[in-house]
């Protein structure tokens, strides 16, 4: 690509759909459901797929068990969900988000009991 020159105008470059947008808007619970059975299909491995996990490479080891075409897109919309809803780009940041939120919920029911005792004496 040359340079840009003075007063030059260049046409903007397509860029990728945001996930999901096609059909209904994805929430919490496509991204925290479990994924269904599919019916396995002999000798099917996505990593040797050529770009069957294209883009998806920071959550490939979700894909360890996928055992068909179906439950790999089942994965990926699942991956496409906590993308847009808790807004992680890895699965290690996803993990790390949901002990946060399980954490935070068990030191607040602590807290509360604590509190509750010290109301009750």
């Amino acid at each position: 690509m040359k340079p840009i020159t003075a007063g030059e105008v260049r046409p903007n470059l397509p860029t990728n759909p945001m996930p999901g947008v096609e059909g209904k808007p994805l929430g919490i619970i496509d991204a925290l459901a479990p994924i269904p059975s599919f019916p396995e299909v002999k000798g099917y491995n996505p990593y040797k797929i050529n770009g069957e996990i294209s883009g998806y490479e920071s959550f490939a080891t979700k894909f360890v068990d996928s055992m068909s075409p179906q439950e790999t897109n089942a994965i990926k919309q699942q991956i496409d969900a906590q993308k847009q809803v808790f807004g992680v780009e890895s699965y290690g940041e996803f993990k790390l988000i949901m002990s946060v939120y399980v954490l935070g919920i068990i030191v607040a029911a602590v807290l509360l009991t604590f509190l509750f005792r010290k109301l009750i004496r």
